[in-house]
């Protein structure tokens, strides 16, 4: 199981509401060309909680 938590790498917190509206996409393709490197096949599910 894979869960990313949506912090920055200097702990700072990233908004859900920043990563609804896109403002977060730059990073988020960059995790996941890290992931596609892996080479598996499993499948990422967002499941954000309140906080």
């Amino acid at each position: 199981m894979l869960s990313i938590k949506a912090a920055r790498r200097d702990g700072s917190a990233v908004r859900w509401a920043d990563i609804a509206a896109g403002r977060q996409d730059t990073a988020i393709r960059a995790q996941a060309g890290g992931l596609q490197s892996l080479k598996r096949a499993d499948l990422p599910v967002a499941a954000p909680r309140p906080g």
